[in-house]
């Protein structure tokens, strides 16, 4: 998972690189694919973490903390979006006086976003527990998490909390 998690978050940096050439329809498209193509291999093997590391019957828990910094970031991120435009591409930018130096603009944002794999890759002592491999895809925690093998019976008689 570990693996998994750090390519997709590296990929995600990344695709803010396609922003440094310019205000172009290509570089945008090609951001915005590269981006998704992070976002999708990261994103559901954060909450298969969260589950993994987390206690038996407290999952639910473990996966709110585990969004609470992407949350956290996004109160931020106004304030920060407001001083790029007003630094790199102030008010009176227009195409014909060239004052918008969006170059410089993308630049803090991938810094910005690199620092996630960069962190991970740094604090993997604690992000792998020791004697956890999280870099095995085959690692499994807890024989509850595996699916439903045949041999299994499902009782007919199980409804949820939701349906009642």
């Amino acid at each position: 998972l570990y693996k998994i998690i750090l390519i997709g978050s590296t990929i995600t940096a990344l695709s803010v690189l396609w922003m440094l050439a310019g205000p172009y329809i290509w570089p945008t498209i090609l951001f915005i694919v590269t981006l998704s193509i992070g976002e999708a291999t990261w994103a559901p093997r954060l909450f298969e973490y969260s589950c993994m590391v987390a206690p038996k019957g407290r999952e639910g828990t473990f996966m709110a903390c585990a969004n609470a910094p992407m949350f956290l970031a996004k109160l931020g991120v106004g304030g920060i979006s407001g001083w790029l435009l007003t630094e790199y591409c102030p008010e009176t930018a227009t195409p014909q006086n060239h004052q918008c130096d969006g170059f410089n603009l993308w630049l803090w944002v991938f810094l910005m976003t690199a620092s996630s794999p960069i962190l991970m890759i740094l604090l993997q002592s604690c992000i792998e527990e020791e004697g956890q491999n999280l870099t095995d895809e085959a690692t499994v925690v807890d024989e509850s998490y595996a699916p439903l093998t045949k041999n299994q019976d499902i009782d007919p008689n199980f409804t949820s909390s939701v349906a009642q």
